[in-house]
């Protein structure tokens, strides 16, 4: 999703006019991935729809977009004030002749919409359009025209034996990849996985093992908000709008310095056009320029997001044998064809530093910490949570007597607040959009001055099906447990590390029969688990494998 722009379009309009490294043809042809960078685009803010777009009749629409290979598609990705939402009504046409095709909602999640528009004949440019009373309800919009790819695998086609005991959302997994898993050494250093962010399954078959640069992209999109469902967001824009198989990027950072795993490193990427091959793409979610929206918020990188950067080159480079050097850590401007200003002016003038601590150890400890600074004296919320049959989940803490306030966040996203009162256990209640596996939970504890004096995370499972939760407890003491477990299932035991079994502080034994170990731990650190579930007889029925940030 990066972006050429500039301030044409009465000044304020996000212009993304990329030229294709392919030229058009009599019939359009999809676009080769191989040679992808992105499609032509616009991004506006709220304020800049209300200033750039026309007011026809009781509809607002959009300036035109150049196609200039002959748009067959139209696609869009935006998000709505108010993340309880549905994505408002929009149209599509060919600019000035076609008639209007209403734009299918093909994904939407916690504010965060997807969808897509296919245009009879297709045509050289387009616009889009949205009934005058529905603009207040969107936050951001962003829509590119395209002739779609057209991958010669489909997703089922992929799917074997390993993957029929996979949970569904509608009809395709949730998660499950028929590709390496995340690097431990990777995971090391704070990068969330696909299955810990919730990627779509991927079809990609194109493979690259020669990785010899970087390339530094923005997303040119907000910064606010969930940026976990923002990167399912981006997949989804690139496989249901561009027809890719994947999301383009290798790598996504946000604004608080989490590195979330994009498309996985050993396939080829599709984010700097011809310059694929080699390449590792990584991607800053925000908007680092002058003419960016206002409302995508600040146009600086934040030092987070930057030292990040710098710990992720640094690990590569050393896994790959790559010279940090200014000829192969280059912003996607920077590469030979491209006539983008991605990745902004601002994250531009950071390349430098990004490369020095890249070449001096990487930055600083791992990111994807959002945590308050310390509490002089630190104290723990132990929340509970259990799942209804209509997908609620109920919240319920049990905090310090110097808490009156809890706010509970779900994958840094606040899902509701509470205050204590003498009828109130500080409990809420939530109904999740969609349900996937490994969203990080977090509970915040403030006192009557409004300070955190207490705080809590844990990891939650949103899925019908069995799941593993891990939930603090207390001061470095946190409980790995099994919900909704497969018939049979008598006793689990969980493994840290390198195999190391963990003994339930609770019942003194390394095999639990309450389907739950509790373990304090001496070093908080990013650390992969193993939850072994067990017949009656001993024998193992399920494992599952997380990793997660011990804090």
């Amino acid at each position: 999703m990066d972006r050429s722009f500039s301030r044409a379009l009465r000044g304020l309009a996000l212009v993304c006019s990329l030229l294709f490294a392919t030229t058009a043809c009599e019939q359009p042809a999809a676009h080769d991935e191989e040679s992808a960078d992105d499609y032509p685009e616009l991004a506006f803010g709220h304020d800049e729809i209300m200033e750039t777009w026309s007011l026809e009749g009781d509809h607002y629409v959009s300036p035109q977009l150049d196609a200039p290979l002959g748009a067959t598609r139209v696609g869009v990705m935006l998000s709505t004030i108010d993340a309880a939402s549905e994505m408002p009504e929009l149209e599509a046409r060919v600019a000035g002749e076609g008639e209007w095709v209403a734009i299918q909602n093909t994904w939407s999640e916690e504010g965060v919409h997807v969808g897509t528009a296919d245009l009879p004949g297709g045509g050289t440019a387009v616009q889009v359009r949205i009934e005058a009373s529905l603009v207040d309800a969107i936050a951001s919009i962003a829509f590119n025209a395209v002739v779609p790819a057209d991958p010669n695998v489909t997703p089922d086609d992929e799917l074997g034996p390993e993957d029929e005991a996979l949970p569904l959302v509608g009809d395709e997994p949730a998660v499950g990849l028929a590709t390496e898993d995340l690097r431990s050494d990777l995971a090391g250093i704070g990068v969330r996985s696909r299955a810990q962010w919730g990627a779509r399954r991927g079809r990609c078959s194109g493979r690259d093992g020669r990785r010899y640069r970087f390339a530094i992209h923005h997303t040119v999109s907000p910064q606010t908000g969930n940026v976990a469902a923002m990167v399912r967001g981006f997949q989804r824009y690139h496989m249901d709008s561009n027809g890719w198989c994947d999301i383009g990027y290798h790598f996504l950072i946000g604004r608080d310095g989490t590195i979330y795993e994009g498309r996985p490193l050993e396939q080829l990427g599709a984010h700097v056009g011809g310059n694929n091959s080699g390449n590792i793409g990584i991607a800053f979610v925000g908007c680092f320029d002058g003419v960016c929206p206002r409302s995508y918020g600040s146009r600086t990188p934040s030092d987070a997001a930057v030292r990040a950067a710098g710990r992720l080159i640094h690990k590569l480079s050393r896994i790959y044998g790559i010279s940090v050097t200014s000829r192969n850590v280059l912003g996607h401007r920077q590469h030979s064809g491209q006539t983008t200003s991605c990745p902004g002016s601002q994250l531009l003038a950071r390349l430098d530093t990004i490369r020095s601590l890249a070449r001096s150890g990487g930055g600083g400890s791992s990111g994807g910490d959002t945590r308050p600074p310390p509490l002089t004296t630190p104290s723990t919320v132990a929340v509970r949570w259990s799942r209804g049959s209509d997908r609620t989940y109920t919240f319920t803490s049990t905090a310090p007597a110097a808490v009156v306030r809890v706010d509970y966040y779900v994958d840094g996203w606040r899902i509701g607040t509470v205050r204590r009162s003498a009828s109130s256990d500080l409990r809420i209640r939530y109904r999740f959009s969609s349900e996937t596996r490994n969203r990080r939970f977090e509970a915040r504890g403030y006192n009557s001055s409004g300070a955190i004096v207490a705080r809590a995370y844990g990891l939650i499972e949103p899925v019908p099906a069995t799941a593993v939760s891990i939930r603090q407890t207390g001061h470095a003491t946190y409980e790995f447990g099994v919900e909704r477990a497969p018939s049979g299932v008598r006793s689990i035991e969980v493994r840290v590390d390198d195999g190391f079994l963990l003994r339930d502080s609770v019942s003194g034994n390394t095999r639990s029969t309450r389907l739950a170990v509790r373990y304090q731990f001496l070093g908080l650190r990013t650390r992969p688990f193993e939850i072994r579930m067990l017949d009656a007889g001993g024998r193992v029925v399920r494992t599952e494998r997380r990793t997660f940030t011990l804090r």
